[in-house]
């Protein structure tokens, strides 16, 4: 018996007997394998000679010899399949190797851009190239400062280029395939953190993502992500170091400069949040949230008159955002413009009656306004939805004096206190 090996290493076996008598060129082929299945014999031996023949009457009929026979068709399909195969291989392979090809001169070139316009910084002190973050993060790093003097941030990329973490020569001076190495390392680190960050593992991804930056400090994707480990630590020092290093590496990226204004607000420092909120809209005037975070910032640094524009630009693009009708309401109102802030947060009542916010706003206007009876009526509707209990400790802040003071106010207490609390009323 002989085999024969087919393009994966199988061997197929080749039958020694031959045709059977009466068993032509019509049985030979409906044997073959690939050409469908071999017909049965009928059920019943004794209804005339079998299907191939040589049978008579209620003679088993005698199964035909399975001949493998070359088809010279077949043998050029197989070829023709050999050689698309390994065609498909070889192209698989030269992509794999002009990728590989491309990525380590996309690195080199991103390299020396990098050193280019360190050296420009340091050549022109008034660059104004991210001098916002910059400058205030430099300040940061005195915050940061650990007990021995050293700050405990991830530091500026530049001062990485120049020595690594152990004093050795930095990223710059490395060769192509050293840096496409770590960037390799800093890139499985990364996804590393950012999984565990999506899994609630906060303390994984700080660990995989400090790595990554350490491997790889111009790594912009890496820098972004601890920042937002940091801020979910509160660390926010740390947290614009990451921040200001995301920048150097991806200078026009809005996300970054959004994030930055977000901890900058977080810090209490609306000027700078401000600057770089501003920017990111300069590069991306319909970033999520954009115009939202630059109203807070306003409305919190006393600049309430001037952030009812961006309110307003805020909800043109999220008009269904509660919040939004509610904050603009309170920037009327410390406009001066009350009337107007009255019937926005009527407006927000109307369209979100479950919103708290807006009903215990909307009593402080009408007492401001001296309507009072107003008011009452307002503090006793949100008592029936939200609880008598919720609505007297409204009544103890110093927006509502006016209300406590005023002659009604023992009948609206007797009224609060007799109405369900919030925790008796259905969810």
């Amino acid at each position: 018996m002989h085999s024969s090996d087919d393009f994966y290493g199988n061997h197929a076996q080749e039958p020694d007997s031959t045709p059977a008598a009466g068993a032509g060129r019509k049985g030979a082929s409906a044997s073959q394998p690939g050409r469908g299945k071999a017909r049965q014999q009928p059920d019943n031996p004794g209804s005339g000679g079998g299907f191939y023949g040589g049978a008579g009457a209620g003679e088993p009929t005698p199964a035909p010899a399975m001949v493998q026979e070359s088809d010279p068709e077949d043998d050029r399909k197989s070829d023709r399949r050999k050689r698309q195969r390994m065609a498909r291989r070889i192209r698989t392979l030269a992509i794999s190797v002009l990728l590989l090809v491309v990525a380590v001169l996309a690195v080199h070139l991103m390299l020396r851009m990098q050193q280019w316009g360190a050296d420009r910084r340091q050549a022109s002190p008034t660059d104004q190239v991210g001098v916002g973050l910059g400058a205030q993060v430099g300040t940061e790093d005195t915050v940061s400062a650990g007990a021995d003097g050293e700050s405990s941030g991830v530091g500026s990329a530049r001062a990485q280029e120049a020595t690594g973490a152990d004093g050795s020569a930095g990223w710059a001076s490395q060769s192509a395939q050293d840096q496409v190495q770590r960037l390799k390392s800093a890139h499985s680190r990364a996804g590393m953190g950012i999984g565990a960050k999506a899994q609630g593992d906060w303390d994984g991804a700080r660990r995989n993502l400090q790595a990554a930056v350490e491997s790889a400090p111009w790594y912009a994707t890496a820098q972004y992500e601890l920042a937002m480990v940091h801020i979910h630590f509160a660390d926010y020092p740390k947290a614009l170091n990451c921040l200001r290093a995301a920048l150097e590496a991806d200078p026009n990226n809005a996300q970054y400069f959004l994030t930055a204004g977000q901890v900058f607000r977080m810090l209490a420092q609306h000027e700078s949040a401000m600057v770089h909120i501003r920017r990111a809209l300069d590069l991306d005037s319909e970033i999520p949230n954009g115009y939202m975070l630059m109203a807070m910032c306003m409305l919190e640094g006393g600049q309430g008159d001037r952030s009812i524009q961006y309110f307003r630009s805020a909800l043109q693009r999220d008009p269904e955002n509660t919040a939004l009708w509610n904050n603009l309401g309170v920037a009327l109102m410390g406009s001066g413009e009350v009337r107007e802030a009255i019937r926005t947060f009527e407006e927000t009542i109307r369209s979100y009656p479950d919103s708290t916010a807006a009903y215990q706003n909307l009593a402080i206007a009408h007492a401001q306004q001296d309507a009072l009876e107003a008011a009452f009526e307002v503090l006793k509707t949100a008592g029936a939805r939200f609880g008598g209990d919720t609505v007297l400790k409204w009544l103890q802040g110093p927006e509502l004096a006016e209300v406590r003071a005023s002659d009604g106010f023992l009948q609206l207490e007797r009224e609060l206190r007799a109405a369900p609390t919030a925790a008796s009323l259905p969810l």
